[in-house]
């Protein structure tokens, strides 16, 4: 139903394009479309997470992809983006539902570039976490900001669903991202600091993840 409605209203916007106002409202009509179609896929996404789909993926190449999605929104704000890959070693791969794990790395990126002014840096880095993060070793992914950054008692609450200090934020992002790392037996947290930018660290297991696994089906629930 949204898509039809947001059809009509594009056709109908552009038929009244003479008319100023008219056209405006139209416009308004058709954000607000597609904003209520946000906030339900968020919802649908919470209450009905997929099962996952397991699969050998180097998360390497997942996190160029992300970055590379988010550039044009970093360069039309003039937010310097850039991605600093592990050292060379080991293949940084791991069993994942890539199509999940990249929604959860684009949430995190998007987060990133938009609480950061024009001028400022986001860094996508991937290394491999300290022995300390998990004895029998894994991967780590960040992703930070020289954005405004957030004090303690709204870090402590970004993950909860419906929260948000957005004036059009559905508060459902992050919390899907939480989910999403948690499907993977991974970790999230978030270091912040009023004024010096936030940092989102997700850590997820090192398995045998070699080429020989044939993808395999986990459930969500």
């Amino acid at each position: 139903p949204l898509s039809s409605i947001r059809g009509y209203a594009t056709w109908l916007t552009e038929k009244l394009r003479h008319d100023k106002m008219a056209y405006a409202t139209g416009q308004i009509l058709i954000q607000e479309t597609e904003r209520l179609n946000r906030v339900m896929s968020d919802l649908l996404g919470m209450a009905r997470p997929h099962a996952l789909q397991l699969a050998p993926v180097r998360l390497d190449a997942l996190l160029e992809r992300a970055v590379q999605l988010i550039r044009p929104e970093a360069e039309a704000k003039r937010v310097v983006l850039t991605l600093k890959e592990p050292e060379a070693g080991q293949p940084p791969t791991a069993l994942l539902d890539e199509d999940r794990m990249l929604q959860a790395l684009l949430n995190l990126l998007v987060n990133a570039v938009q609480a950061t002014d024009t001028g400022g840096r986001v860094e996508a880095a991937l290394e491999e976490a300290p022995p300390a993060a998990d004895p029998e070793g894994c991967w780590q992914l960040s992703i930070s900001d020289t954005g405004r950054g957030m004090s303690q008692a709204t870090a402590s609450q970004i993950f909860t669903p419906y929260f948000t200090t957005k004036a059009s934020g559905t508060g459902l992002g992050l919390a899907i991202v939480q989910q999403i790392v948690a499907q993977h037996d991974g970790e999230i947290h978030v270091y912040s600091r009023e004024g010096e930018g936030t940092t989102f660290t997700v850590l997820l297991p090192r398995r045998d993840a070699g080429p020989e696994h044939a993808p395999i089906a986990r459930d969500s629930a």
